[in-house]
């Protein structure tokens, strides 16, 4: 009951700050995912990929960031490895680049070919110009 009320004033947060500069907006993404667990780390993520007119890209980052601190979370729970992919992939529609190294990180520690295949498709947009990433 706690969760569905943290998720139901999450949404109703969303939408009282719709008149807030998107940088707000990704900022309280980003806290209302930190601070929840992780079922509500996954409605976060589902939320924000429908918002499609703010650039989320600091948000996918956070969870990229997140995933490569705790892979035993993406390793035990499949459905925080389908939104991790989904992250990906919306770094790569956003062409999120300032989330490269995260993305690198992810691909070198993948725990899975499905996760390592994403961010690579990430990486050959986002890291395209990081002769890091890509050398020579």
């Amino acid at each position: 009951m706690k969760r569905i009320y943290f998720i139901f004033m999450f949404i109703i947060v969303s939408w009282i700050n719709w008149a807030e500069t998107s940088n707000e907006f990704v900022n309280n993404f980003i806290k209302y995912f930190n601070q929840g667990d992780i079922d509500t780390k996954i409605q976060i993520v589902e939320t924000a990929i429908k918002r499609i007119d703010v650039n989320m890209g600091p948000f996918y980052h956070v969870v990229v960031d997140y995933s490569v601190e705790f892979p035993e979370v993406i390793r035990n729970n499949p459905s925080m490895g389908k939104i991790l992919i989904d992250s990906l992939k919306e770094i790569e529609r956003l062409d999120y680049r300032e989330s490269n190294s995260s993305v690198f990180k992810l691909f070198l520690g993948a725990t899975t070919s499905t996760i390592q295949l994403a961010a690579l498709d990430a990486l050959k947009v986002i890291g395209e110009e990081d002769k890091k990433i890509f050398p020579d």
